[in-house]
């Protein structure tokens, strides 16, 4: 498992794309990744699934196929927004069973405890508000 925290902050559009591809090579050959973004577009782009963390807490994780970019912005603020929502093409996970698993995972004061689990090929976007 590779985790990623805001790999790609200080990156340029291009450096960007190469991370990306090569992120999804690395999927392809079955090693999995978590990627830590603000960026929503980002986290659209190379996410299987999306893991939602608010103030600490576990929000929810869906697939990123089925999850509307307005209803991943609803459960990252907590409430509605007035915008359309944007919905991205997924594709087949190799396996089911999970290669990582964080059971009970935080950090005292900081994260509350939440369960993740990261199957195999799979990209785990994590995002939240800036500073959670």
């Amino acid at each position: 498992v590779l985790i990623l925290d805001e790999p790609t902050a200080s990156l340029d559009t291009q450096e960007v794309e190469l991370l990306f591809g090569l992120m999804r090579q690395l999927r392809d050959r079955g090693v999995s990744l978590i990627f830590v973004t603000h960026f929503l577009d980002q986290v659209y782009q190379v996410s299987d699934r999306i893991t939602v963390l608010r103030n600490g807490s576990f929000v929810g994780c869906r697939e990123t196929r089925e999850l509307p970019q307005i209803e991943l912005v609803k459960m990252m603020l907590g409430r509605e927004l007035d915008t359309h929502a944007l919905q991205r093409a997924g594709r087949t996970l190799l396996s089911d069973k999970p290669v990582a698993a964080f059971k009970n995972y935080g950090k005292k004061g900081t994260i509350a405890p939440f369960d993740l689990e990261v199957r195999p090929g799979e990209i785990v976007g994590l995002a939240g508000l800036l500073g959670s």
